[in-house]
């Protein structure tokens, strides 16, 4: 049975949550159901799961031609690109406090570097959405991806809050360009359908 919505209504935007820790400690505290529960609550359809520790997954990365999710600053993140200038590479919080314009100068030089933006507050202020960032989004729309970042139970209880933070700012950007960083881009990556 298809959902009906009011006229001129739009569909909920779906998301693709790219960072994403389910880890022992997280498991007694939201079981399996609870989790999925979670997600289908706020409109989260696929999500990319990792564990600590993750050991090896740098040595993988090329060999495979897998994504490396790297947890790393700047430095770490040129390293891996003078390693092997054709690593895939999430970038987690897109350097955490690195400046847009500098991300944007990573994004130009290396184009296998996709930026995850989860704890990056910086792209709001008072609940809109930055000059700096938007001219980001809007020259790299393909580039970027969502996530919680689970790192730690409390994440999961702000899951919800987290979620309607990127709504909140996905809703300032043009339909398509909020459609691709909230699932698109991340789907894409992994060979998956555009939402």
């Amino acid at each position: 049975m298809a959902a009906c919505l009011p006229v001129g209504a739009q569909a909920p935007l779906e998301l693709f949550d790219a960072h994403l820790h389910y880890n022992d400690e997280a498991t007694s505290a939201y079981p399996l159901a609870d989790v999925l529960q979670i997600f289908r609550a706020n409109g989260v359809t696929a999500i990319i799961a990792t564990r600590r520790p993750n050991d090896g997954t740098r040595a993988l990365a090329v060999a495979r031609d897998l994504w490396l999710h790297a947890h790393c600053e700047e430095a770490a993140l040129e390293a891996l690109y003078a390693h092997d200038p054709k690593v895939k590479v999430i970038w987690a919080h897109s350097g955490f406090s690195t400046r847009p314009e500098v991300i944007a100068g990573y994004l130009a030089r290396h184009p296998t570097l996709i930026g995850e933006l989860s704890y990056r507050y910086d792209i709001t202020q008072d609940d809109r959405l930055t000059p700096a960032w938007r001219s980001l989004f809007a020259t790299f729309p393909a580039r970027f991806v969502i996530g919680s970042d689970t790192w730690v139970n409390p994440r999961w209880a702000q899951y919800g809050e987290i979620m309607a933070w990127y709504r909140g700012w996905l809703a300032q950007l043009p339909a398509d360009m909020a459609r691709r960083i909230a699932f698109a881009n991340t789907a894409g990556l992994f060979g998956g359908r555009p939402p």
